[in-house]
């Protein structure tokens, strides 16, 4: 009998230890689903510093992309008019309010004619009061023609002096489905505003001591990055990261569609809006001064990091273009920027609008003027030629999900990543020759900002067009490389 009975209980300690196991064990396929499965995004007003990449599990593509959303979500924070620091608990409160990003510097602010000394104060956008002070640096000089009839401008020398620009990397615009023209402008944030005043780097003559050397023995002009210094000793020791305690040099580059006045509400309901003023020149040729509503399209976001260096985002309204491959049975009725009724040879993805690049009051605004008659401007036919990858379109359902529960957040739900770009060797990124080591993936572009120059390598991918940017050229010092940052090319 005790032998039965220890028979019994040990028996009763194996299967506890089996059920107990059980609760602790999951089958293989649904072990491996929890790992790969994406975690719920985070809305914080916080910029983050770097991706998160310690889950080998991961694939790289999901950490840039978290980063990504991250970082988009903190830039379009609701801010404070009085110091531009993110404001409220929550993204969708104060609809109205400007965003975070819209109180970062123009390069124009900062890189003024003969190399003076630039004031570093903030823009104030148009939400906030004294945004039509004219002693503050808010949106203005937008000149259509004065660019379009000098044709040895270099695209530089174009944004060089100019808030806003219908004019992209081409020297053509881009015209919507209604007859506008897309505006674009480019933003530096404060790291890199204190960093170019801090060094005078606003004035040309003080980077000729920079060369292509991208060792010790050399000194390479390099931004700001983020705070975690993690270079390798024997790397780039000059690197300016250590003594930073927040995000790296950000720039930003923004696409705004014109919206009729007012603002019919089915537009608001789906696009951040605002309005920005400029400077036109009308189909008489008189230069004036207005202000138009504006719909945000297309947000490109160029982050340097302590951990992977550079990293291109880049955002779109869902509404802009098809992807190439389903031009032909769009998944939607109406875009942007193609129209889905064109047959035959539609130009896609060409520029058609013409010379004198002209403005009228009236809605829609984009005229040109061909033996003195005013003519509309004839719309773009764009198509995205990189399509958005799977995964990126995974990640975008997750984000629009963690909005959808926000109130009044509804608004940043019509938004998409696109895609985003990183260097493999973030720490050298250039050969002994100049050329760059690697990048992932291979090709990114915006419809809003490289509609046309999508269709060549080098505008299918952001990093390969931004090894171009080099710094001014001073004496007999030139092509010496700017660390990726065309903006720093505007240095007078």
């Amino acid at each position: 009998m005790k032998l039965i009975q220890r028979f019994v209980a040990i028996l009763s300690i194996i299967l506890t230890c089996v059920v107990i196991g059980s609760l602790f064990v999951l089958p293989t396929e649904d072990a491996q689903a929890l790992i790969n499965s994406v975690p719920k995004p985070e809305l914080s007003k916080s910029i983050p510093h770097n991706p998160k990449r310690n889950t080998p599990t991961k694939p790289p593509e999901e950490e840039f992309g978290q980063f990504a959303w991250q970082t988009f979500v903190a830039l379009n924070w609701p801010a404070d008019c009085s110091n531009g620091s993110p404001k409220e608990d929550k993204i969708g409160q104060l609809p109205d309010a400007p965003r975070a990003w819209e109180f970062y510097q123009y390069p124009e602010d900062i890189f003024k004619p003969n190399g003076e000394k630039p004031n570093r104060q903030s823009v104030v956008p148009p939400q906030c009061p004294g945004s039509d002070n004219l002693n503050q640096p808010v949106a203005r000089n937008l000149r259509l023609t004065e660019f379009a009839s000098n044709s040895i401008l270099q695209p530089a020398n174009l944004r060089s002096n100019a808030d806003l620009s219908i004019l992209l990397p081409g020297h053509e615009p881009l015209v919507d489905r209604a007859g506008n023209y897309i505006l674009n402008e480019a933003r530096m944030n404060p790291i890199e505003v204190n960093q170019i005043v801090n060094n005078g780097w606003y004035a040309a003559k003080n980077l000729a001591q920079f060369d292509n050397k991208f060792d010790n023995e050399g000194n390479p002009f390099e931004l700001m990055c983020s705070n975690k210094q993690i270079y390798p000793s024997n790397l780039h020791s000059k690197v300016p990261c250590s003594g930073n305690d927040f995000e790296g040099v950000i720039e930003l580059k923004a696409a705004w569609m014109v919206f009729p006045d007012p603002v019919p509400d089915q537009r608001k309901s789906k696009y951040y809006t605002t309005t920005r003023t400029f400077d036109v020149e009308t189909v008489n040729g008189e230069k004036k001064s207005v202000t138009v509503p504006v719909g945000l399209v297309g947000l490109h976001i160029v982050h340097k990091t302590s951990k992977n260096g550079w990293i291109w985002s880049t955002f779109e309204h869902k509404d802009n273009a098809p992807d190439d491959k389903d031009k032909k049975q769009p998944p939607m009725d109406h875009y942007n920027l193609f129209d889905k009724s064109c047959t035959g040879n539609c130009g896609e993805n060409e520029p058609h609008a013409k010379e004198p690049y002209r403005w009228r009051d009236e809605f829609p605004n984009a005229v040109t003027k061909e033996n003195g008659e005013i003519k509309p401007q004839m719309p773009s036919q764009i198509t995205r030629l990189v399509p958005i990858p799977p995964l990126v379109q995974s990640l975008n359902s997750e984000w629009k999900r963690a909005l959808e529960e926000v109130p009044g957040a509804s608004v940043w739900q019509n938004y998409q990543l696109i895609g985003v770009q990183w260097l493999e060797s973030p720490y050298v990124p250039y050969e002994t020759n100049g050329n760059l080591r690697g990048v992932k993936p291979l090709k990114l572009a915006n419809v809003t900002l490289e509609p046309y120059v999508q269709k060549s390598d080098l505008g299918s991918s952001c990093i390969a067009c931004h090894t171009h940017a080099v710094l001014p050229p001073v004496q007999d010092i030139k092509d010496v490389k700017a660390d990726f940052s065309f903006l720093i090319g505007h240095a007078k």
